[in-house]
């Protein structure tokens, strides 16, 4: 029911002008000259907001930006409620959240790829969730930085959450990648004592921001913790 606008980070300005929309809702996958000057054209009556989160002040980023769409429709209780319920679901995470070490890994066909404890990921799961990064030290990038069997043995991380992008994801998003099933790092803590979450690769990875989807990602942490073997 919905019009194809394409993809997250090529859209379809043909079908975007015929959409004549009044507000384009524009991720951080559009924020870029080129791509908004397009838009501009496609639809040069519409008003372009950015609701991306803020990974350095992730939380209160998506509370702005709920009540933010929420005064645009006329929505203002109905957002003052969304939020009021993500305050609450984020005190209840927190709660459980102990002072294992923990590591968040992308796994795609390139290898396995981890996030710093700021930016991208770092920000929600570190900072504002208080949960204990394995290395202090790894740098933020959005895009995830390779890392190698020997670096994983090495850092030992007491926890794991991973998405699986890799090829064969279709089959296993919510199973352990085959990539972390090898004799290098057998012996790591969350290999070890199999306390390895897997999360939804396409919600974590594309639909991060969503109030709704916070929450839900926020009741997967908490159980990661509270399903502590």
């Amino acid at each position: 029911k919905y019009d194809n606008l394409g993809n997250p980070g090529q859209p379809d300005y043909n079908q975007l002008a015929k959409a004549k929309p009044d507000v384009i809702f524009a991720s951080f996958r559009q924020a870029h000259t080129k791509t908004l000057d397009e838009m501009k054209k496609a639809a040069p009556d519409a008003k372009i907001v950015f609701v991306s989160p803020n990974n350095d002040d992730y939380i209160d980023s998506i509370k702005k930006n709920t009540n933010n769409i929420g005064h645009i429709f006329g929505k203002e209780k109905e957002a003052q409620k969304l939020t009021t319920r993500l305050d609450n679901k984020v005190k209840q995470t927190r709660k459980v959240i102990n002072q294992d070490t923990a590591l968040f890994l992308n796994v795609d066909d390139k290898g396995i790829k981890s996030y710093g404890s700021s930016g991208r990921f770092g920000g929600f799961l570190n900072k504002d969730l208080g949960i204990k990064h394995a290395d202090s030290k790894m740098k933020a990038n959005s895009s995830g930085i390779l890392i190698s069997n020997e670096y994983l043995e090495k850092v030992n991380p007491d926890k794991l959450f991973v998405i699986n992008r890799s090829t064969d994801s279709n089959k296993q998003q919510n199973d352990i990648p085959q990539a972390l099933n090898n004799s290098v790092i057998k012996n790591v803590n969350a290999i070890k004592n199999e306390d390895v979450t897997p999360f939804e690769a396409n919600a974590w990875f594309f639909g991060e921001g969503g109030i709704d989807l916070t929450i839900k990602q926020l009741d997967q942490i908490k159980h990661a913790y509270i399903s502590d073997k």
